[in-house]
């Protein structure tokens, strides 16, 4: 081929292989410890929400309980019965007596619950899912 003065020498192109990539995205889908689907609907998390909230009772009276949310993590069987219940805040939970009190009634209300019932099975696996959730309990969406 002759270059002419002031032509460009076409540019060699240079293959990539994305097996490599293809192999690690592949493996990464396999790892997860979700199976692919549709999360929990909002009203399915109302509704499982609902269920344990029925059980939950604190003194509304105390100091500032409108103010103060609780957050648990629970872990959930196949059956719906609560195998794990997880404090959010533990330094709170070691140093405040009131909201240590309002942990503790959360704890029980989650434990009265169990077995939480109507739970699409299929969604027990999947990415936000009933295996693992987190429930809040705010006093002041329970005070009318």
């Amino acid at each position: 081929m002759n270059v002419k003065e002031g032509d460009e020498e076409p540019e060699k192109t240079e293959e990539v292989d994305f097996s490599e990539i293809e192999d690690f995205l592949s493996n990464v889908e396999k790892q997860s410890e979700y199976k692919p689907g549709l999360p929990l609907s909002i009203s399915e998390k109302d509704a499982i929400k609902q269920q344990i909230m029925r059980n939950w009772t604190f003194n509304a009276g105390a100091k500032a309980a409108q103010d103060i949310v609780v957050s648990l993590k629970i872990s959930v069987a196949k059956d719906g019965s609560v195998r794990n219940v997880k404090i959010d805040n533990m330094i709170r939970y070691s140093s405040d007596s009131f909201f240590r009190a309002m942990v503790d009634s959360a704890v029980r209300a989650v434990r009265k619950t169990s077995p939480l019932r109507n739970l699409p099975i299929e969604k027990y696996d999947v990415k936000d899912g009933w295996r693992e959730m987190v429930i809040n309990f705010d006093p002041s969406e329970m005070m009318y």
